[in-house]
């Protein structure tokens, strides 16, 4: 069964900026067969109930920013009974939904002082560490899959579509290129502007795996 692995971030690779001194990425893991149902669906049916979701005419996504600040189409959520149902019914779906949240969180300013001649763009020292993990995932339970990122900007993604294919190719210091290739079903990472991503609350723990092992149950049983 082949899986896939959607990846977003929080903050940007800017290292120059004090105010800018987080990055965390977050990979969510899912088979492709419950990506398409019932993840889509159910967040589908959430948006069109609370939020007049109705493509293409008026399609609705899921920004943390629009929705922290209330703004169209969010504006609904200032009446204290709809944020009550829109928090009850997203953290729902944040704990029943066949899925695994995996967070990587880098410190730019620490990792610039540690390789102060050279070091990794911290997006990629991100990405990187999110593969390795979810190959090993994959090698753990034999199963194989992709990984799905949503595009910023032109420029950027083309060097990340390079740092991903080395993965590929050359495997890391941790794991061989031959288990990198024989999990990873292309050598090229997606980028799709719609692809679905859930991401954790900030309570939950962002420096390991976030999941709790009914959704690990309920996602290998797919």
């Amino acid at each position: 069964m082949t899986c896939r692995l959607f990846i977003d971030e929080v903050g940007n690779d800017d290292t120059r900026h004090p105010g800018e001194r987080y990055l965390s990425v977050t990979g969510i893991i899912t088979k492709k067969v419950a990506h398409d149902r019932p993840i889509t669906t159910e967040i589908e049916v959430l948006k069109i109930d609370l939020f007049g979701h109705n493509p293409p005419q008026w399609t609705v996504i899921l920004h943390r920013n629009e929705i922290v600040r209330r703004v169209l189409p969010f504006d609904c959520l200032r009446d204290p009974k709809v944020n009550a149902e829109w928090e009850r019914r997203i953290l729902g779906l944040i704990e029943d939904l066949p899925y695994i949240a995996i967070t990587v969180a880098i410190d730019k300013h620490a990792h610039v002082e540690k390789y102060s001649v050279w070091h990794f763009n911290p997006y990629h020292y991100c990405m990187r560490a999110l593969i390795e993990r979810y190959v090993l995932w994959l090698n753990r339970h034999k199963l194989t899959g992709d990984v799905v990122a949503e595009p910023r900007f032109k420029k950027v993604d083309k060097k990340l579509k390079k740092s991903f294919s080395y993965i590929y190719d050359h495997g890391t210091e941790n794991i061989p290129a031959a288990i990198v290739q024989a999990r990873l079903t292309s050598r090229e990472i997606k980028f799709d502007p719609k692809a679905l991503l859930i991401r954790p609350p900030r309570s939950m723990n962002s420096s390991n795996w976030c999941c709790r092992k009914n959704n690990l149950d309920r996602l290998l049983r797919i």
